[in-house]
Parts: C-alpha cells; structure tokens; sequence
C-alpha cells in the first residue's frame, strides 16, 4: 500500500558521498556515523551502503543501537561514542564492538566482561580539548591510556577527541585544539587516532590521521562554514514526500485551520497535505514553509496540525487529490534543499532529520536515481530496494 507520507533514502547517493569523502581523507580509514538510527533515515540500511562503498568501520552512539545493528545481520566493525557505565560492560563482549572509556570507573568491569566472553575488547580512550562533553580531561588522559593497558582483556586501540567549533568561519581555534591533541595521541602511543568529523575533514583534510568519523557528509549536507563544500561534493540523500487528500475552493475573506490563522486575500483552492508535526514537518511553518507541487512552489497556508498541512495551489491550477507533494528534494526544476528547510525551523539538518517521526515510510532506492525519477505528473518513485515502515 502507497503510504500518505514517505522518505526517499538514495542508498546510490549514501555510497557516492562515502566515495568523496574516503578520497578526501586519504590513507584514512572511515568510519560512518550511523547513530541515531541513521540520522533518522534507518540505520541497517545507511550502514550496509556504506559498507559496500569502502567504509571501514560504523559509529553509533549507545549499545542499544550496536545490539540493532547486529540484530540486522549487519557484522562490520562498530564503536560506540557515547559513555558507557559499568553495569553495561558485560554486554559488550558478545555484541563484538569497540567501546569509548572517558572515566576509570568502566575499566575494571570492561575487563571482567573481556574475561568472561574470552575475547578481547577493543577500547578507545576519548580526550577532552576544550569541548567539555564527553571525554578525559587532558592532564588525566595518560592514567587512563595506563589504567586500560593494565587490564588483561582489554587492547587499546584507538586515542581520539572531537572539536566544537570546525563548522565555524575561523579556522584558528580547531588548529589550536588539534596541536593540544597531536602530543597526548603521541604519549599514548596508540594505532588509531581520529578527530575529524565530516566538517573537520572538509575544512581540515590534514586532520584526517588513521580514522575519519563523518556524519552529516554521509548525508550530504554541512553545517556552518563546511556546508559550501559539502554542496560542491556530495549528494543529497533524502526526499520527503506526502500525498493531497482533499483540495477545497475557498472563497475571499475565508479562513482555514485551527484559529483562522490565513485568510484567502483571493478566490483561493487549497490543497490537504497529509503530513503533520507528528511527523517532524514542524509547527513553525505554519504560513510560512512551502511545498512543491507539480515542480511549483506552494506556500503552507494556516496552522501546520498534527497530521496534516494546508497548502495554496491557487498558482497550480491543474493539482489534484492524489497528486504528490515535496518537502524536502527535488520536484522537475524546483528543489528544497535540508538547509534551506531548516533554515526555515530555526534549527540545523541534524535535528531536522533526527527529529523526524516514525510514521512516514522509509523507501530505500538502492539504484540510480535515473530508475527511480518520478514522472512529469509528480508520481513518487517506485521504491528499488525495500520500503520499512519503523515500529
């Protein structure tokens, strides 16, 4: 059954960004960020496109997620970013991951759990350079590097931080941040160091090291100073759609949704948009976000509701129940990128994507886009690989 509202997830494109991206750093291995169910757009998915165009390893951020990814049947390596407390460390043998330790209270029950599943754990040692998040403070770093290489279990593999402010115009700071870095990664002595997100590794390449970390790029997007080159080198990933259920006439003077928040200044036809902020399009568009029909802007009109939008297709006379409209992508010559988008919430991609509700439809287009372009009517594509509705 065609779902009222979907997302289009180029698995094509996911595998073209992590070809640019690995090129760009060089010698690197890259990891592909993953967590948060893939940024919203399914995590299985996201990370086995990856994994075929060259990724070497996946990032998530809980164990939770790991365990979903193993559940999936997906066996690459996997490192968990986020804290990991004590009483989870005997999970982290069997789902076979690489884990962050920022604190010592982890270690010695990290090494029991080794014990006990007879493997060795992989750990990374997180480093603190002036983010004040996750990560060791800079003058404890070295007894924590100590304390994991006394335990029998455990191998030290990896030494890394991550920096605020690389999506920024300055470049002064992260270089600053990345000189404090380079002499604790020396006195560690550890294989793999790795700093660069997917802003670190546009604006910075020379920071790529033994690992990248990119997430946004993966995506296709940037954030900040690193959006010029993401949009000069990666490809867009998602388009979300949605289904007209219901067009009305409205007469001048008339007012449509909760409170009468527009009022047709003409003889207007509006168009019913089945999507809402259940579904992530936000309620900070109301009169004034815009969709695009049959390759034409649309202008959201009244009170974005709960499951449904309003749109004015007076200046798309031939729109009709059925027809499809784009919130985010491309429609014929028309395009709404995810940072003009959510530019327009007030907020940045990540949350645009991440925030996004389980009710639309994830489509996985596994081809090029060419087999799943929509016809000159607006007609969705027709999903390559398989379509996921999340629980």
């Amino acid at each position: 059954m065609t779902p009222l509202t979907w997302l289009e997830v180029d698995l094509a494109a996911v595998r073209a960004n992590v070809t640019v991206l690995h090129e760009r750093a060089g010698s690197a291995e890259l990891a592909a960020v993953v967590k948060a169910d893939g940024y919203g757009l399914g995590a299985a998915p996201i990370a086995t496109a990856a994994i075929e165009a060259g990724a070497g390893r996946l990032c998530v951020f809980t164990l939770d997620e790991a365990a979903a990814l193993r559940a999936a049947g997906v066996s690459a390596p996997i490192l968990v970013l986020g804290p990991l407390r004590p009483e989870d460390a005997s999970r982290v043998g069997p789902l076979d991951v690489a884990v962050s330790v920022t604190r010592p209270e982890s270690i010695g029950p990290l090494g029991q759990a080794a014990t006990a599943a007879e493997r060795w754990i992989p750990v990374h040692v997180k480093v603190d350079v002036g983010m004040y998040r996750l990560g060791a403070p800079a003058d404890v770093a070295g007894a924590l590097v100590a304390a994991v290489r006394a335990e029998p279990g455990l191998r030290l593999e990896g030494f890394y931080s991550h920096f605020p402010n690389a999506d920024e115009a300055g470049a002064s700071d992260t270089e600053q941040r990345f000189a404090r870095f380079l002499p604790l990664a020396a006195q560690a002595g550890v294989p793999v160091r790795h700093v660069a997100n997917t802003a670190t590794l546009l604006r910075f390449p020379h920071m790529a090291l033994d690992l990248v970390r990119p997430g946004a790029g993966l995506y296709g997007f940037g954030s900040g100073a690193a959006a010029a080159p993401a949009l000069e080198t990666l490809q867009p990933v998602v388009r979300w759609r949605a289904r007209i259920v219901q067009v009305h006439d409205v007469a001048a003077g008339k007012s449509v949704s909760y409170g009468g928040a527009w009022t047709a200044a003409r003889e207007s036809r509006v168009g019913v948009v089945a999507v809402g902020y259940a579904d992530g399009f936000r309620r900070i568009l109301s009169n004034r976000g815009a969709m695009l029909v049959r390759g034409r802007r649309a202008p959201v009109v009244g009170t974005v509701c709960m499951d449904l939008t309003l749109v004015d297709l007076s200046d798309v006379p031939q729109a009709a129940v059925g027809d499809v409209a784009t919130l985010i992508g491309r429609d014929g010559e028309a395009a709404v990128s995810i940072e003009s988008f959510a530019a327009l919430c007030g907020t940045i991609p990540y949350e645009v994507l991440t925030g996004l509700g389980p009710r639309p439809a994830r489509v996985y287009i596994g081809a090029s886009r060419s087999e799943g372009e929509e016809s000159s009517s607006g007609e969705a594509a027709q999903p390559v690989r398989s379509v996921t509705s999340p629980p």
